[in-house]
């Protein structure tokens, strides 16, 4: 009786396994990378960090200007406080606050422009570059499952496919141009 049993559970599990294997899933095949790396490596990662800096340091400089021009002002202002009208100073405040606060709001809409201009150029490299290279690396290795370096606690140094994604990366996409701004649609001419 055991062993009628016995085989009866062993056929089970052989015949389990082979209608499995029919539909099956390929085995799957881990490798993994460092995107941080990537993006402090690749040059086309630089190339846009680099278009980041120069953005910063191009505009510095009429910012500190900007910001001199605004403190001085201000101080003037605070000088006139005991020898003009309540009125007339509180005046010259309220105008003063109008035109930092305006300048301001242009400059964090510049800004706004700027950073989404390199968010999308982001994603396009994600998307067109960088993807398509991790695929074509793990591909090579018959690698069915890519992750990221930094969700992965242990791993064997061999599945690490960094270095080799960044020397294709930059062969490939050595760099890619920031995003230019979106045009603006003409302003509508109202009708008479």
């Amino acid at each position: 009786m055991k062993k009628i049993l016995a085989l009866l559970l062993g056929s089970l599990f052989l015949t389990r396994g082979a209608v499995a294997a029919e539909g099956a899933f390929p085995a799957t095949v881990v490798g993994v990378v460092d995107l941080m790396k990537i993006q402090a490596n690749s040059t086309l990662y630089k190339g846009i960090s680099d278009e980041v800096k120069k953005y910063g340091e191009k505009h510095k400089p009429a910012l500190d200007a900007k910001a001199k021009e605004f403190r001085d002002e201000s101080q003037k202002i605070l000088k006139q406080q005991g020898s003009v009208s309540q009125n007339e100073y509180d005046e010259k405040v309220l105008n003063f606050r109008k035109k930092v606060d305006a300048f301001e709001s242009d400059i964090k809409k510049e800004n706004s422009e700027f950073n989404g201009r390199v968010q999308a150029t982001l994603a396009e490299a994600g998307q067109k570059a960088l993807a398509p290279t991790i695929s074509e690396v793990a591909g090579k290795h018959g690698v069915t499952l890519v992750i990221n370096r930094s969700q992965v606690i242990f791993f064997n140094e061999a599945i690490d496919m960094t270095d080799e994604v960044i020397t294709l990366l930059n062969k490939k996409f050595p760099k890619m141009e920031l995003k230019k701004a979106a045009k603006k649609a003409p302003a509508k001419k109202a009708k008479k």
